[in-house]
């Protein structure tokens, strides 16, 4: 899959550079982890473009984010399987290395959190291709967060995009509450979203 691809590349807590820079050593040579990084940039784009060009919104939307779910689900349970269980508690982990998962802030009394994902590799993406847009658009990074955090936390979480450097904003801005929590607020988001997920 495009996101495990860039495993190769990345310690598991090693931020890096953004998506789409090439930091050139002493020597004037593109370090092993930018080649990586330029080849999961064109993968994420490609995967989005055909989404896009084949069904269009607000169809797309849907099946990115199933896709990254699934990957971040595969993801994390391997993380949770190493240590033997899904961690629980506070989610400390941002993610295997990937420009795709935000940083979590504290979980709250009702099982959420939020979070902000700096230099958004798909807002970059989407800007670079479609231009600004009235909404969020870092579909396959909200799955993967979504994903990534139910094998984690050991409950199925569903993650919204509540502000995005694509619509002019700051940072990309994510919400986290368990799928449940959700439905029963009753949230037309959730609902459309795990409509794809079936």
């Amino acid at each position: 899959g495009i996101v495990g691809r860039r495993h190769r590349y990345r310690r598991l807590d090693h931020a890096g550079p953004v998506v789409g820079q090439h930091h050139q050593s002493r020597v004037g040579e593109v370090r092993h982890e930018d080649v990586g990084t330029a080849r999961f940039d064109f993968e994420l784009a490609r995967l989005r473009r055909n989404a896009f060009e084949s069904v269009g919104r607000p169809y797309a939307d849907g099946i990115l984010y199933g896709i990254g779910l699934s990957r971040g689900l595969l993801d994390g349970l391997r993380v949770a399987r190493r240590f033997g269980a899904a961690l629980g508690g506070e989610p400390r982990q941002t993610g295997p290395g990937l420009p795709m998962v935000f940083k979590p802030g504290r979980i709250r009394t009702d099982r959420g959190f939020g979070g902000e994902l700096q230099d958004s590799v798909e807002a970059a993406i989407h800007l670079r291709e479609l231009g600004p847009d009235p909404d969020p658009v870092c579909h396959v990074s909200a799955g993967y967060g979504s994903g990534w955090y139910s094998a984690l936390l050991g409950e199925f979480q569903l993650v919204r995009e509540l502000a995005c450097a694509a619509q002019g904003a700051h940072a990309c801005t994510f919400e986290t509450r368990p799928a449940a929590a959700w439905l029963d607020a009753g949230d037309a988001w959730a609902a459309t979203r795990l409509a794809y997920l079936d």
